[in-house]
């Protein structure tokens, strides 16, 4: 139990000092939608998205093959991708970590008993 309350407590905090890195990417992508100038170009974006994988990995301590996972699937390109791509995946990602954190805090309140 306390193991697990200590993981959830350990998600909130990761959320915490991720929170404006996540504001940031959806804002960009509202504004690739909308058609407006974004303030940075897709290497710029693509680079903020890498900063916010490897955060996200160092929070949870993922082994290499994970991280090797992640990388593929997030930061590959087949294509050159446009500012405005690399703003819609980042934010991709975030919606992806968002749901992955909330079935981790879901077990971690399941096995800590919390709301019984």
């Amino acid at each position: 139990m306390r193991q697990a309350l200590a993981y959830r407590a350990a998600i909130d905090r990761y959320v915490g000092k991720s929170d404006s890195r996540r504001l940031d990417a959806i804002s960009m992508a509202e504004t690739a939608k909308a058609g407006s100038p974004l303030p940075g170009d897709g290497a710029s974006i693509r680079a903020a998205l890498e900063k916010d994988l490897a955060g996200w990995a160092s929070a949870f301590g993922f082994d290499k093959a994970t991280i090797a996972d992640q990388r593929v699937q997030w930061l590959a390109e087949k294509a050159p991708m446009a500012a405005a791509d690399w703003a819609k995946r980042r934010a991709d990602w975030y919606a992806a970590r968002d749901a992955w954190l909330a079935e981790q805090k879901a077990w971690a309140e399941e096995q800590a008993g919390v709301g019984r």
